[in-house]
């Protein structure tokens, strides 16, 4: 497929003049000619437009953010007792995301019992912007405050970091 008729069946498929089912066989043949754009193209129109389609072909549209934190908390978690924590552990959804507000929103977080807390959340606003991470601080009451970082991808592992911070403190009671 030459680059000008490739551009022109993405542009087709973003306008959205395909089926549930013609964008399933649209990425089976991309699939196989390995045509990487037309096979993103679908499947951002398919979480979009055909969600439960795309869940089914693709796996949660947050599966691969998710994974990256849920490997970070483990390896803090081997590190760190956890067990005081105020919040759930793991990686947990975002309201933003389970109201519609962002694509993908999904984080993990500590507080303490003196209501100080550190979070570090990856955050789309639709499938095609670019994935961040956001670390944050705060404390909740009626002294309390909330401080935030954003990192791009590629900024991810000072991110990390820079959450590893914030865990520190929170963690020895500030």
């Amino acid at each position: 497929m030459s680059q000008a008729n490739e551009a022109q069946l993405i542009e087709s498929i973003r306008s959205g003049k395909f089926s549930e089912r013609e964008l399933i066989n649209l990425y089976k043949n991309a699939t196989t000619r390995n045509a990487t754009a037309v096979m993103d193209a679908v499947k951002n129109k398919m979480r979009a437009d055909f969600p439960r389609a795309a869940n089914r072909m693709f796996g949660a549209k947050e599966s691969e953010a998710s994974a990256l934190l849920e490997d970070i908390y483990r390896k803090l978690a081997a590190v760190h007792d956890f067990t005081a924590n105020r919040l759930k552990n793991g990686v947990k959804a975002g309201g933003q995301m389970i109201s519609g507000q962002k694509y993908i929103d999904v984080y993990i977080s500590y507080k303490n019992g003196n209501g100080f807390g550190a979070v570090l959340g990856l955050i789309q606003d639709d499938p095609e912007s670019e994935l961040t991470a956001k670390v944050g601080y705060y404390k909740t009451g009626n002294d309390g405050f909330r401080d935030a970082q954003v990192f791009q991808m590629h900024d991810f592992e000072q991110a990390v970091e820079a959450y590893k911070a914030q865990l520190s403190k929170v963690l020895s009671g500030e």
